[in-house]
């Protein structure tokens, strides 16, 4: 078995087969070139014995330990699993692996001479052959066409000519120019413009590099419509395609794109080519312009328009080009970004054969490195494959690209990061069924059934072939079934398989539909078997629905959704389906009138959801004839947006648990008996609506929200609530006061939490300062309430002791944007409170006494007009303290930590004016302590000698934030922190003459502004970060030798910096990231390969050398040799 170390080593090389950018640029490219193809066939002799492995596992009946492990864990499994004696027992395979071992270890070291470094895309062997393949350009039409006019008259007047055709009864007209000239966006905008009476057949077909000539000729022939490029070069491929069109109408044309003359050679179009030229400047800044900044012209961004003009200019003509430029600095609008891009070195790289661009060479070289090898990934499919983003993302973890938690959600973000920079294209979805797929009669599994259009596609008859099917089904496009015997032999009640059923026609419901009875015929025919347990149907366009919709033969339905059914004015008879338990109507324009048919002669005895959305023309919910015991189990009833439903609810509702009303502003529901209601929301209703709710004494929660005319909540609404236990009022325009004057709010015995938020005009809680809070009130939010100017003095009354029952004991009070709110009333905070939250509350100049014993958590932010604190001290209860951004607040009171001996965390950010802390000495539970862009505060608190136990730091810190740019010093008993993790100092001065290095503790070290001279730093760092040092121009040995724990090394914006330490770096160090250090950036090549050589043995490195990210070792330090084995053995692996 070959050494690990020498495996691992070798590793990080061969990743350069995968992606050789950096070496691109090297002088020395040839000699790379070699070297890559030498270790490419290397990584092929590895994988071939690797094979040998396999195979002789799988011989001798090899087993693993099963492993509960992510795949990140499975490839140490497969190493921990091989030992040579078990699978090399003959001289051959061993001397294969000598062999081998001998040359990893001379490409190691031809590398080290070369200067190289590895990349991020170990990914697989995709990327290399991706390299040599022409990019797809299968994509939409451009919104924006620029300057193509003429070329597109010239190409229609090619294939409306009569003249060209050849002997053989076509022409060929070819469109040649330059890969990224626009060939297949014109080729497509002219295909779109040609009139159905010019051509009776029109087809766009792919010819990609494996041509399949029987499946290509078969789509042309019956019009397939896609979307696709054409591209061969060979000959005979192409003699063998066009003999099917020997025998096609005089005057058929076939219009192709290519780069290639040859291919125009080949099919013999010379006469009828249009050779598409580059645009001019001008014309590509418009596109350039479109794609980065949204619009055609830089009128709003001046500063930009000289850069992007020299960007443009390197695109030489080429729209694509262009456009992708255009696209990678979308939303960038630095102007650094820009210049990035104009300076790169990548622009000095030649075209290859196939034509790609530097262009499109930056769109890779620019993309994060943990998307590439999501990207390189997607080599190992054919060309112009489509993707489905489900399957691809879960593809990506079974190979180990996603290495986190949550690496599902992950993948969904990557994928959609590469559809926002166009590494993926939306594909066009499926329109037609794939030819011959009515033969494949023992299909289990068809998720899509799209009737066809035209003669010779998919008829909805053809559906008899498929009654092996199981699960989901769904029915596209019916509005193409014109003949209704089609829908009878479909047979769909045959089909006993099936779970869930979908119907759904066009949302075109124009004069070209059927208005007759055509569309319910075929709904009547396509009854499916009595074992479907889900339905719905969507857009059909008859007026009533088939009778078998309702037959209680179906025992297992639990699901039925009818939903844009816009002519139907009758709903189906559903009352008797007997395990129906969610039922949902949307927008069914013609139904004005729910009545006796809805229930039939049923009661819907299972039903327990209903769901009524967007029926605009509802007006009216009648009860059946025999009304009685209708919806015994109904638990959760939803009305939304029926703006002309009028008369009242059914009046029986006696189960109904969950009741939302949204967007029915006439609705009343005076007489409905609502005796088990838990939940009600009511939403965009009239204020009436409210008054006539009566009987809500089981409701707990109460949404109120956008309700008309609503000047304040009914009395006799309220009272009525006596169980209820969260109540929230939102939107609610013209509310001035909350309760309706003489409401007993003291009967809300249950009610904990309040929410009101977003009324504008609510000046008070209660009126005349009538009826109290009520008594249990744990949690009171006000939020958004602009015009409330104070609370309610029963807020604090009698809160100090003197009386002999409490009012109001709140644990939570929060109060956010109320900008006229000035003062607390007068009294003491209640002695209940736990936690006090005030924030945007601009005007407020003062805070109540919060001197009680109770407080824990107190947080002050954005109040630029508080100046004070009524109480000198806070309470010895308070856990966390939080003061941002009051701006006003010149000074602490000295003392007011004093009994705060359980405080946890302090934070005070953000006070311009601040100028004087409170004392520390008594926090000895202190362990966040966080001072940060306190302008002009200029020291900690003084310490007083006289008393023995002050310390001026609190003793137990294990986090230390200091950063306010005019800190003169630190107290000298910092180093005596043994307690202390992490310490964030915003200028390196202030270390000056501490013994930082006593500090054992001590994990992370943040240094900013200047560097200490002769700083000693702890042992115990596993991570430094040096920013904004202006005075570093090298890392000497001294900083660094001994720091043998360091994990991680950030160095950021120190533009003098020139060098690391020669002597190398901390043995263990993983991560290293550089950025924005320009000496290091302006270094020539060879020092930067210097460089590189220096960072060898570090798995992850980051640099911002013209933006390239440079990550080695994505797979969290395993090789690539367990990379290679990982993908041989991952699925047998799995299943072990």
């Amino acid at each position: 078995m070959w050494e690990s170390d020498v495996a691992s080593d070798v590793a990080s090389d061969v990743a350069g087969v995968r992606s050789p950018q950096k070496t691109q640029m090297s002088n020395s490219s040839q000699l790379v070139k070699i070297w890559l193809d030498d270790i490419r066939d290397l990584a092929y002799d590895m994988e071939d014995v690797l094979d040998e492995f396999v195979t002789d596992a799988r011989r001798s009946n090899f087993t693993t330990k099963p492993h509960r492990a992510s795949t990140s864990k499975l490839i140490p499994l497969c190493f921990n699993c091989f030992k040579q004696s078990d699978f090399v027992s003959d001289s051959q395979a061993i001397s294969k692996m000598d062999d081998i071992t001998l040359k990893l270890q001379r490409m190691i070291d031809e590398s080290k001479t070369l200067g190289l470094m590895s990349s991020t895309t170990q990914a697989g062997d995709g990327l290399y052959r991706a390299s040599m393949k022409r990019l797809p350009t299968t994509s939409l039409p451009e919104p924006y066409v620029y300057r193509r006019e003429s070329d597109k008259a010239a190409i229609l007047q090619k294939l409306l000519d009569d003249e060209g055709s050849n002997s053989k009864g076509f022409c060929v007209v070819p469109i040649y120019g330059m890969g990224g000239v626009g060939k297949t966006t014109l080729a497509q905008l002219v295909y779109n413009e040609v009139k159905a009476e010019s051509f009776e057949l029109k087809a766009w077909v792919c010819v990609s590099d494996q041509i399949d000539i029987p499946s290509i000729t078969r789509i042309a022939l019956e019009a397939v419509g896609g979307k696709y490029d054409i591209w061969n070069e060979d000959y005979s491929l192409w003699d063998s395609l066009q003999k099917p069109f020997l025998s096609g109408a005089a005057g058929s044309k076939i219009m192709i794109t290519t780069l290639s003359e040859q291919v125009v050679q080949i099919m013999r179009g010379k006469s009828t080519t249009h050779h598409l030229e580059v645009l001019k400047d001008e014309e590509c800044l418009s596109i350039f312009a479109q794609h980065a900044l949204g619009a055609d012209n830089f009128d709003a961004y001046p500063s930009l328009k000289e850069v992007g003009e020299k960007i443009v200019k390197k695109c030489k003509g080429l729209p694509l080009a262009a456009k992708t430029l255009g696209g990678l600095l979308c939303g960038k609008l630095d102007l650094s970004a820009w210049e990035h891009i104009l300076n790169s070195e990548i622009w000095e790289l030649q075209e290859n054969e196939r034509g790609i661009l530097p262009a499109l060479r930056l769109s890779y070289y620019y993309l994060p490195s943990c998307l590439k090898p999501c990207f390189a990934y997607c080599a190992v499919f054919p060309k112009d494959y489509e993707f489905d983003k489900n399957e691809l993302v879960l593809l990506w973890m079974a190979m180990g690209l996603l290495q986190q938690q949550y690496s599902k959600e992950v993948g969904h973000r990557y994928f959609n990061e590469l559809v926002s920079r166009a590494f993926f294209q939306k594909s066009n979805s499926l329109k037609e069924m794939p030819i011959g797929i009515a033969n494949l009669k023992n299909l289990l599994t068809l998720p899509k059934f799209m009737v066809g259009k035209a003669n010779g596609l998919l008829r909805l008859s053809d559906l008899k072939n498929f009654q092996q099917l199981q699960g989901k089904l769904s029915i596209l496009d019916l509005q193409n079934v014109f003949d209704i015997q089609d829908a009878r032999e479909a047979n769909l009640d045959n089909i006993h398989g099936l779970d869930e059923l979908l119907l759904k026609w066009s949302s075109d419901f124009s004069n070209s539909r059927d208005k007759s009875n055509g569309e319910m015929q075929v709904l009547n025919w396509l009854k499916p078997h009595s074992n479907l347990k889900s339905l719905k149907i969507v857009f059909y366009g008859g007026h009533n629905f088939p009778l078998w919709m309702g037959d209680p033969l179906f025992s297992n339905l639990s699901y039925l959704e009818l939903k844009n059914c816009e002519r139907c004015t009758l709903l189906p008879s559903l009352g008797l389906l007997p395990v129906l338990k969610r039922l949902s109507i949307e927008a069914m324009k013609a139904i004005e009138v729910v009545g006796s048919e809805f229930y039939g002669h049923g009661t819907f005895s299972s039903l327990e959801t209903l769901v009524f959305c967007n029926m605009l023309n509802w007006k009216e919910w009648a009860s059946p004839t025999r009304s009685g015991g209708e919806f015994p189990y109904l638990h959760k009833l939803v009305i939304q947006n029926c703006p002309k439903l009028i008369r009242q609810l059914p009046s029986n509702l006696c189960s109904l648990i969950n009741l939302e009303i949204c967007g029915c502003p006439e609705l009343r529901c005076s007489s409905m008996s609502l005796t088990l209601l838990k939940e009600l929301n009511i939403g965009t209703c009239n204020a009436a609506l409210l008054k006539s709710m009566v009987d809500l004494t089981s409701v707990t929660s109460l949404r109120i929200e956008r309700i008309l005319e609503l000047n304040c909540v009914p009395k006799s609404f309220v009272e009525s609530l006596t169980m209820l236990e969260f109540l929230s009022v939102k939107s609610c325009e013209e509310l001035t006061c909350l309760w309706e004057e003489g409401a007993k709010i003291e009967n809300l015995t249950c009610l904990e939490r309040m929410e009101i938020s977003n009324c504008p005009f609510l000046v008070c809680l209660a009126r005349k300062e009538q009826g109290l809070l009520p008594f249990n009130l744990k949690d009171l939010h006000l939020s958004n309430c602009g015009e409330l100017e104070s609370l309610p003095n029963v807020l604090m009354k009698n809160m100090d002791g003197s009386s002999d029952r409490m009012l109001f004991t709140p644990e939570k009070l929060t109060i956010n944007h109320c900008s006229s709110l000035k003062s607390f009333p007068e009294g003491k905070l209640p002695t209940m409170i736990k936690s006090l939250c005030i924030s945007n509350c601009e005007n407020l100049e003062s805070l109540l006494n919060v001197n009680n014993s109770n407080l824990k958590d107190l947080k002050l932010s954005a109040l630029p007009s508080l100046n004070s604190f009524q109480s000198g001290q806070l309470p010895n209860s308070l856990v966390v303290f939080l003061v941002d951004g009051c701006n006003g607040l010149e000074f602490f009171p000295e003392k007011m930590l004093q009994h705060c001996t359980r405080l946890f965390y302090m934070k005070i950010s953000h006070c311009d004016k601040l100028k004087r802390l409170p004392i520390f000495d008594s926090l000895n539970d202190l362990v966040y302590l966080h001072i940060v862009d306190c302008e002009i505060l200029e020291s900690l608190p003084k310490l007083d000698l006289s008393i023995p136990h002050m310390r001026g730091l609190p003793p137990n810190l294990t986090s230390l934030v200091l950063y306010c740019e005019n800190l003169m010093s630190l107290p000298k008993n910092m180093v005596e922190l043994i307690s202390l993790q992490i310490l964030d100092i915003s200028d390196g001065r202030l270390l000056v003459g501490l013994d930082l290095h006593n500090l054992n503790s001590l994990q992370k070290l943040t240094i900013s502004r200047t560097w200490p001279p002769d700083i000693l730093l702890p042992s115990s760092l596993t991570s430094l970060w040096i920013i904004d040092v202006e005075n570093l121009e090298s890392i000497s040995k001294r900083i660094l030798h001994n720091l043998n724990s360091l994990q991680e090394l950030y160095i950021h914006n120190c533009l003098n910096l020139q060098s690391l330490p020669r002597e190398g770096l901390p043995p263990f160090l993983g991560k290293l990231h550089i950025k924005n250090c320009q000496h290091l950036k302006q270094q020539p090549f060879e020092a930067k390969g210097d460089f590189l050589h220096l960072t060898h043995s570090v798995p992850c490195i980051e640099i911002d050398w013209d933006q390239v990210l440079i990550e080695k070792d994505i797979l969290s330090g395993t090789s690539l040799l367990a990379w290679q084995v990982f993908k041989v053995l991952s699925f047998e692996t799995v299943r072990c």
